[in-house]
């Protein structure tokens, strides 16, 4: 779809509620980092999320995301994020060869 429509497009999911897919790396990136507080989820979407998911960052909105987006930004600097990426990579190393 996102030949034929471009980097963002609307369509219907289940139940015919209509969608928004953003494919387009730089719209991506402003809708997650830049203006991530102008994009707020509909209150169909947050149930749905939290039936899953629960209460945390992925379904918080406002004030109470960015308290917990500071919180745990330390955990995914570049540094913590390279730390652990031996412990990452040895259970797929482990898969990779065992194929």
């Amino acid at each position: 779809w996102a030949n034929i429509y471009g980097g963002i497009f609307t369509y219907h999911g289940p139940w015919n509620i209509p969608r928004v897919a953003v494919t387009d790396d730089v719209l991506l990136k402003q809708i997650l980092t830049s203006n991530e507080y102008d994009y707020i989820k509909t209150p169909e979407a947050s149930a749905f999320l939290r039936r899953f998911l629960g209460d945390g960052l992925l379904t918080a909105e406002g004030q109470t995301h960015r308290h917990q987006r500071k919180m745990l930004n330390p955990a995914f600097s570049v540094n913590a994020i390279r730390s652990i990426l031996p412990l990452m990579a040895k259970p797929g190393h482990r898969l990779r060869n065992e194929w």
